[in-house]
């Protein structure tokens, strides 16, 4: 029998702790993917951050954003509640694209955002080889039940993958959820991955 609390209710049973602070570092086939470090601020990301098309998909507007305040913003993310994680080309080493978690620890649920900047790899499948060794992650070692990812309509490349995806299933369309850059309203789709349930079981 759980022991009770003060209120009379049933004690929970501990978590499992979640790692704190570690980086992530894994490997695919075609890629290496790792928490970003502040050396890895570039003139290559500027140039993302200050392109329309790639910040549109992302509902962030285009940004100017130097060495210094990339390195700073690196460092806000501690590998816990909130990751950076860069995608690499195993071919000559190139960052393509990168993750953004936001993690809920109570509810071990988290956020996921993805872009990829390098031009050369829009259509090649990345996000399908590099976001089920993330799961994978998330899941076994970091404490994450459920990872939801929310797309805008207009953002078809991202869309494409997550419609596809083996591990992410649709959860439903969020009817004028955000405001775009240019302040107009845009539904949202919403699907969602869960720790030991592939969507195809779904």
């Amino acid at each position: 029998m759980k022991p009770a609390s003060k209120t009379g209710r049933p004690v929970p049973p501990p978590q499992q702790p979640i790692q704190a602070a570690s980086p992530v570092i894994l490997e695919t086939q075609g890629f290496h993917i790792r928490s970003l470090r502040p050396h890895d601020a570039s003139e290559k990301l500027s140039a993302w951050l200050a392109d329309p098309d790639m910040m549109w998909g992302l509902n962030i507007p285009a940004r100017d954003w130097p060495i210094e305040k990339q390195q700073a913003f690196i460092l806000s993310f501690d590998n816990r509640k909130r990751y950076l994680i860069g995608i690499f080309a195993k071919a000559g080493g190139a960052l393509i694209g990168f993750y953004i978690l936001e993690v809920n620890l109570t509810h071990r649920t988290a956020h996921i955002s993805v872009g990829i900047g390098d031009r050369d790899y829009w259509g090649k499948n990345v996000l399908s080889e590099t976001t089920p060794a993330l799961l994978d992650c998330l899941f076994k070692t970091r404490g994450i039940e459920k990872v939801v990812a929310r797309i805008i309509p207009t953002n078809r490349r991202i869309l494409f993958g997550f419609m596809n995806s083996k591990r992410f299933f649709f959860e439903g369309r969020l009817i004028g959820e955000l405001l775009t850059p240019n302040g107009e309203r845009t539904d949202v789709l919403s699907f969602a991955a869960l720790k030991d349930r592939p969507a195809a079981a779904r």
